[in-house]
């Protein structure tokens, strides 16, 4: 059972932290091989710093980038309404029922694309650290001011938490480093009097740094409060002030508050991990050491090292265009040039360029990129060939998007809805077929369209068209098809 006394709470939180502190040394060197913005894991970085000097090859971060992409284009594909609010007994539905879902289907997505929600913004860094790193972390939560939601998404270095007998995330603590001026508009006369001085005191210092967790844990968790009685909500999230051992804020809420898909568990670990850094990580590597030694080559055989004659140069020599080398006028030139290249084995650049694309496109399958891209349909394939290759695509692709839309999009969505809904922003006009017998609303789900689920349509197609031309030949052979045509027809 999770005490809620401070020194209980950040003896938790460290602890939690301290479990986890080898993940940020392996989340540290992906980030440098194929994430540099995010390579701050172990090492702190000013401003203005060369995030990529350790790099003598782009292309890992390349690869990554389009692995990053390809996910917000299959899950969110602009231009297009990629989700859908319905119900289980959708196809049963009355008129005004299936209006009410389309109108909060329109507003929910309009809440979730307002310039000040941050949407874009944070699930496209949640995508790359979902793609790198194997988990990302999103915090949805209301704007009270605009009266519409937030999202925002968390370093995970700055994050630890606990999963339930279920393998579901209920406790999450977040390392928060906000300057006593931001404490002080944010909790009012609640901060710590060492914060207040920091702020008012004989050696004011309101931009200095004030260590502390944001907190969520369920409140089956938590100790009842000293009249016996627990919150009626599921969680209680709590901000503590780490310096000073103080609660700043605690606060009953109705949801979690974070979505944190992840890639790929093993047994025994909260943590995800990315099976395409995994797999790419060692090219990676090569590949930077195999760059930097080709560069080098490189070099050298366009601008090779020079065998200068001792005592027969009288200056130091100088490549450069129009520039002029003295020799002894005594030299004798019979016994060779004073000053020449140096002759270089160069058989072995192709050779180490061959491997080097062999490589890259190891890490290119590694990142799914072989399985991601529609493969090339038309020409003069058959229907059978094109229908072949779509399959093939939706077989490769599906495993990898389908787990996403359960623990990313579905959950996303389910976490929004509820926000906005206690917010009152959906129609409150509900009609009697979006409820229950005992007048509780129905469950809410959600479908979605992305270019996987249109590829699979297209394959459902084709099929279908396969059969009606083979039937269309067999019409032709007697009157008897003719009722099986009429109705495949309609």
């Amino acid at each position: 059972m999770l005490n809620k006394t401070a020194k209980n709470l950040i003896a938790q939180g460290n602890a939690l932290f301290s479990e986890r502190a080898t993940l940020d040394s392996l989340w540290q060197e992906q980030a440098e091989n194929f994430y540099p913005q995010r390579a701050d894991f172990i090492t702190s970085r000013y401003v203005g710093k060369d995030i990529a000097a350790n790099l003598a090859s782009s292309y890992p971060l390349i690869i990554a980038r389009s692995f990053t992409d390809a996910i917000s284009t299959f899950l969110r594909p602009k231009g297009q309404q990629w989700f859908k609010i319905i119900t289980d007994d959708y196809e049963e539905l009355d008129n005004d029922s299936r209006k009410w879902l389309e109108k909060a289907t329109i507003t929910m997505r309009r809440a979730m694309y307002d310039k000040e929600s941050g949407f874009d913004k944070a699930t496209k860094q949640v995508d790359a650290d979902y793609a790198i790193f194997g988990q990302g972390v999103l915090e949805i939560k209301p704007n009270f001011k605009k009266v519409t939601i937030q999202h925002k998404c968390y370093h995970l270095r700055d994050c630890a938490w606990y999963e339930n007998g279920d393998g579901l995330i209920d406790t999450i603590f977040i390392k928060r480093k906000p300057t006593a001026l931001e404490l002080k508009a944010t909790f009012k006369d609640k901060i710590h009097a060492e914060v207040e001085k920091m702020l008012s005191g004989d050696n004011p210092n309101p931009h200095g740094i004030v260590n502390c967790y944001k907190i969520v844990i369920p409140n089956d968790d938590i100790q009842p409060t000293p009249n016996g009685l627990k919150h009626q909500k599921s969680y209680t999230a709590i901000y503590l002030d780490i310096d000073n051992q103080h609660i700043l804020e605690e606060v009953a809420v109705d949801e979690f508050g974070y979505i944190i898909p992840r890639f790929q568990q093993v047994s025994g670990s909260q943590y995800a991990f990315s099976p395409a850094t995994i797999a790419a990580l060692p090219d990676a590597r090569l590949i930077q050491a195999m760059s930097f030694t080709l560069l080098e080559a490189g070099q050298k055989a366009v601008n090779p090292p020079l065998i200068a004659t001792q005592d027969a140069i009288l200056n130091t020599p100088s490549l450069e265009g129009g520039a002029i080398n003295y020799v002894d006028y005594a030299y004798d030139e019979r016994l060779g040039e004073a000053l020449r290249p140096m002759t270089l084995d160069k058989s072995g650049l192709s050779f180490g360029m061959e491997l080097l694309q062999n490589k890259e496109q190891t890490i290119a399958q590694a990142f799914y990129l072989d399985k991601l891209n529609l493969p090339p349909i038309g020409g003069n394939m058959t229907a059978t060939e094109t229908t072949a290759r779509i399959s093939e695509y939706i077989r490769n692709a599906l495993p990898l998007f389908q787990p996403l839309e359960t623990e990313y999009n579905s959950a996303m969505c389910s976490l929004i809805f509820s926000v906005l809904a206690r917010l009152g922003t959906f129609d409150p006009n509900v009609p009697d077929g979006l409820k229950n017998a005992d007048g509780r609303g129905k469950e809410i789900k959600f479908v979605f369209e992305n270019p996987l689920i249109e590829a699979e349509g297209k394959d459902k197609t084709q099929k279908f068209l396969e059969v009606k031309a083979a039937l269309a030949g067999l019409l032709r052979r007697g009157p008897c098809w003719s009722v099986l045509s009429l109705s495949l027809s309609c």
